[in-house]
């Protein structure tokens, strides 16, 4: 959950969607806690910008190809 990647901006990019397009998205996050941030310190931020049934957190993923393939970009 490294600040750098950016997920803070995706969640509140995801709150000024309209809710018709808004509950459309499923954002999949994963990857371990950095020392500068959490999992629940982003859920934190969803859940008060009201995006949080947006996300899913998957945590570490030794590899993340099975979940490739329910990835939907269409």
């Amino acid at each position: 959950m490294s600040p750098e990647k950016g997920q803070e901006l995706l969640i509140n990019a995801l709150a000024l969607l309209p809710g018709t397009i808004r509950n459309k998205i499923v954002v999949l996050f994963t990857g371990d806690d950095s020392k500068e941030r959490s999992a629940s310190d982003l859920e934190a931020l969803a859940r008060s910008k009201g995006v949080l049934n947006c996300l899913r957190f998957a945590g570490r993923q030794s590899d993340i190809r099975p979940l490739l393939n329910e990835i939907d970009l269409g």
